[in-house]
């Protein structure tokens, strides 16, 4: 794609007049990072998110919300459509879902708190606590055989039963029909129930009840809920859920409708947000504990995320094989001893993965069944997000002798010749970023979008490219290549330095700050202020005014950004743009670029009034 890019105008303040706490708040679970201060490309994200604008674009779904936390910093959390097309609402952050059969690594759960509680143990026959399986058929099945689905029940919806005891009755009575108890892997809705069945018999409350007492209320998971509960007033905040059949999309549900079950099943039943989730995919990631509080022991933890069973199961991630633990989906590829995520999915279209080695959790919530945009989306993880390496892709040899560094001295700035997507781009540090194209003549290149703008390059007597030969009409001349000087400080040290110099190396211990500079324009007898307010954890507000007038206000949260300019005019800038309003952020211009940027590289040092100067190029992909 040919494109020109010009970085959005903004002032660089010299002068810091205060760094000041407002006050100080405790941290969210997830608090909001960039993307680049967590190891995660931005530019990966943005594909991310135009993979999900797709599946809306494309109708594959109406609405789906996203959500992406990298070492406990949600790095992308965005929603998509509508959350009900029919009144126009759209997919504000977190929405509540029809998680479906991501109800059954919390049924998981549960019960085996009981078992840690010694109120059952693991190899108990289900008979001992369910008088229907005290028969011929099924007094073989066991507590494992269920959590593991190896009980032989099958599938088993029980939508036609009105109670957990009714459907575990009509299991027991029933027996294993499809192989014998601990033979054979077959995923089963039924033997979750019948869980959930012996949860309410063993702990002596409703489902739901227990899981709340024992699960969401220490986790804060206050957005988690029985979806059969039609009173409950967060009810009025789940997505309308719509099915995928042969024709458009069609509303099989909405908040009017009520409640989504007759009653909690241990299958399938709750209602929950992804950031909601996430919390109890982190008391998994932190082997049972909640803060410093123990809600299931490592062993447990251990002993459900070890597979059991090749499953049955598709998915899109390359060369990987699905197998079950205990109410886990677990993802090992071919040559992986064990498995290097795990997770599981609902029916609705909802999805959660973990890669513990990378501290990295996605979940993917969206609300329409039969939607094949999970396995979609986890091509595009694997290739964004797990394995970007097999995406860096070598320059052309024939663009490789043009791509380097030149130097403008009438400037006194360098330009870059890079290869980007195959093509030889041209850089120009906060101006310009534009396609060139080839011409017969191999050292003359033209610009993508303006052709009558020519770019020749000059060679010395060995052949080698040496310089750059702007366009004819700009009357600057030829621009010398160098190599950069490897005996350059370091960024780090340059970074340091950077900090001390404006007195922002300590933002980032403050919590919440306000960041106050000035910088008086003499000749135009005016001046330009800056007023930032930060929590220091992605979100902020800076306001930028020239005299009396605010030129823009920039309010920013995580990768959310909005900017309202001086007409009163509101807009949400987004791919290319986003990143640019975000990276001219004063917080970003004299804070810690390492924080901001993937990459950096110094590249030259020159002397400016007799004082070392220094340019650094930094890379957000």
């Amino acid at each position: 794609m040919n494109r020109k890019i010009r970085s959005r105008p903004y002032m660089i303040l010299l002068a810091v007049l205060s760094i000041q706490t407002v006050y100080a708040v405790d941290p969210l679970p997830f608090a909001h990072a960039t993307p680049t201060s967590q190891g995660i490309s931005p530019h990966a994200l943005m594909q991310l998110t135009e993979e999900v604008d797709g599946y809306i674009r494309d109708e594959k779904i109406v609405g789906a919300e996203l959500l992406v936390i990298k070492n406990r910093k949600a790095v992308l959390h965005k929603g998509f459509g509508w959350r009900n097309r029919d009144k126009d609402i759209p997919m504000g952050i977190n929405t509540i879902f029809n998680i479906r059969s991501m109800t059954k690594p919390i049924t998981g759960t549960t019960l085996q708190m009981l078992i840690e509680d010694n109120k059952l143990c693991i190899d108990d026959p289900v008979a001992k606590h369910l008088w229907s399986f005290d028969n011929e058929k099924s007094r073989a099945i066991t507590v494992k055989h269920l959590l593991t689905h190896r009980s032989g029940l099958g599938w088993l919806t029980g939508t036609s039963q009105a109670s957990l005891q009714m459907i575990a009755n009509s299991c027991g009575e029933l027996g294993p029909h499809e192989f014998l108890p601990g033979t054979s892997f077959r995923y089963s809705n039924g033997g979750s129930d019948i869980m959930g069945a012996i949860i309410e018999e063993t702990a002596r409350m409703p489902l739901d009840a227990f899981m709340n007492e024992r699960i969401f209320q220490p986790l804060g998971m206050k957005e988690t809920f029985g979806l059969h509960r039609g009173t409950d007033p967060r009810l009025e905040r789940c997505a309308s859920r719509y099915r995928n059949q042969s024709g458009p999309l069609e509303c099989v549900w909405k908040p009017s409708d009520g409640a989504q079950f007759k009653f909690m099943r241990g299958s399938q039943g709750l209602g929950s947000t992804p950031m909601d989730y996430a919390r109890f995919l982190a008391l998994w990631l932190d082997k049972g504990m909640a803060g410093n509080k123990r809600l299931l022991s490592a062993k447990t933890v251990s002993r459900s995320l070890t597979p059991v069973s090749l499953a049955d199961l598709t998915t899109g991630f390359p060369h990987t094989k699905v197998y079950y633990g205990y109410q886990w989906m677990l993802y090992r590829k071919r040559q992986e001893s064990v498995p290097s995520a795990w997770g599981h999915g609902g029916s609705d279209g909802t999805f959660a993965w973990v890669w513990p080695h990378k501290d990295l959790m996605v979940l993917y919530f969206s609300q329409c069944t039969n939607t094949i945009t999970g396995s979609l989306l986890e091509q595009a993880i694997d290739r964004l997000l797990i394995h970007p390496e097999n995406n860096e892709t070598k320059a052309p040899e024939k663009l490789q002798p043009y791509i380097g560094f030149y130097w403008s001295s009438e400037a006194n700035m360098y330009r870059a010749i890079v290869s980007r997507d195959a093509e030889l781009v041209i850089e120009v540090p906060g101006s310009t970023l534009a396609t060139l194209r080839a011409t017969s003549n191999p050292d003359r290149w033209v610009s993508a979008e303006q052709t009558n703008l020519e770019f020749k390059f000059a060679r010395n007597e060995e052949g080698n490219v040496v310089a750059l030969i702007p366009p004819a009409y700009t009357k600057i001349a030829p621009q010398m290549r160098f190599d950069v000087d490897p005996n350059l400080p370091s960024v780090d040290q340059l970074v340091a330095q950077h900090l001390q110099a404006h007195g922002t190396n300590s933002t980032g211990t403050l919590g919440v700050y306000r960041l106050a500079g000035t910088m008086d324009l003499k000749a135009q007898k005016m001046s330009v202020t800056n007023r930032l307010v930060s929590d220091g954890q992605g979100r902020s507000r800076e306001e930028i005014k020239l005299g009396e007038t605010v030129l823009q206000t920039v309010v920013c949260n995580g990768d959310r950004v909005k900017i309202l300019d001086s007409t009163g005019t509101c807009s949400t800038p987004t791919g290319i743009e986003q990143e640019q309003t975000i990276l001219a952020r004063c917080a970003v211009v004299i804070g810690d670029w390492r924080e901001f940027y993937q990459r950096l590289q110094l590249i030259r040092r020159v002397q400016v009034k007799g004082k070392d100067t220094y340019y650094c190029t930094g890379h957000s992909t």
